[in-house]
């Protein structure tokens, strides 16, 4: 597995994060995110939620569209979710990305079981 940094996050911080899911794990990341100044982009399945987070936390909603404005996206869902939001946006974010200039969104997940989200995403 290489190495593949963000430029940006290297100067001083992510500017603009994502946050895929909003529960407990992804609420949390958006919060800190979004006190730390950080423009946070976020996708949660629930419109209730999405709608409650757009409230002071989260300034847009994270999609194909977007997802390159991002440092950093956290996954922050169950494994299969992860899974089907990694293979729904893997072109989107293979355009987001610039292997020679490593640059690009870094990807993290915090999903406890690592093998299959591993698996998969790579």
């Amino acid at each position: 597995m290489g190495t593949v940094r963000n430029a940006r996050v290297n100067q001083g911080g992510p500017k603009c994060a994502g946050i895929v899911g909003l529960g407990l794990i992804g609420g949390s990341f958006a919060r800190g995110y979004a006190q730390a100044g950080v423009r946070v982009l976020a996708w949660d399945p629930d419109d209730d939620v999405m709608t409650a987070a757009s409230m002071g936390t989260v300034a847009g909603e994270l999609n194909d569209k977007t997802l390159g404005e991002c440092d950093i996206i956290v996954l922050a869902c169950y494994p299969e979710a992860c899974i089907e939001w990694l293979e729904t946006h893997a072109k989107a974010l293979a355009d987001a990305t610039d292997t020679d200039a490593i640059m690009g969104p870094v990807v993290i997940d915090t999903v406890g079981v690592k093998g299959i989200v591993c698996e998969r995403a790579f």
